[in-house]
């Protein structure tokens, strides 16, 4: 089974999102999964969460957790993820590849996959 969030073991017992139609009561010792990329969607909190948006506040992605769960890869996606995009986002043409191949595959909240096609020649 993929994770769709982080599991978490209940301490005390808590009522989530009391006085909502949401309202669940967890149990002390009972596990709860955190679902960290819903929350990402929440328009309480996020601006047209469903719209692609470039300048959007780094604030609002969890990806890598928050505070003393922020996960240290976060620095090293800083630091790399631009220098081993940059090339390919420069090439003519970049596209999908039809099919199954040219869809995004994830492993729960995680891009797995996705191939792309571009032209030859200069960038």
């Amino acid at each position: 089974m993929r994770s769709r969030g982080l599991p978490r073991n209940v301490l005390a017992d808590w009522t989530l999102a009391r006085g909502t139609r949401h309202e669940r009561t967890l149990k002390a010792g009972s596990t709860m999964l955190a679902a960290f990329a819903s929350a990402m969607m929440d328009p309480r909190r996020v601006s047209d969460p469903k719209r692609f948006d470039p300048h959007r506040p780094a604030s609002d992605y969890i990806h890598f957790g928050h505070g003393l769960h922020q996960c240290f890869g976060l620095h090293i996606n800083r630091a790399t993820l631009h220098l081993m995009l940059k090339p390919l986002l420069k090439h003519q043409n970049l596209r999908r590849v039809p099919g199954r191949a040219g869809r995004l595959h994830k492993n729960g909240p995680f891009a797995a996959s996705l191939t792309v096609a571009f032209d030859r020649g200069p960038c």
